[in-house]
């Protein structure tokens, strides 16, 4: 899979949370990752 971002929020990201979305891509690879889903998610932001 590829990933593209914007590079103005790539930048923005790295500065605010000290996060490069680089790096941040191996989360969606890392095995042993758990996802829970939010029982109290009513889809509303």
């Amino acid at each position: 899979m590829e990933f593209e971002w914007n590079s103005d929020k790539r930048v923005a990201n790295l500065v605010k949370h000290g996060v490069d979305f680089v790096d941040a891509v191996d989360v969606l690879y890392d095995v042993m990752a758990l996802t829970l889903v939010d029982e109290g998610d009513l889809g509303e932001e």
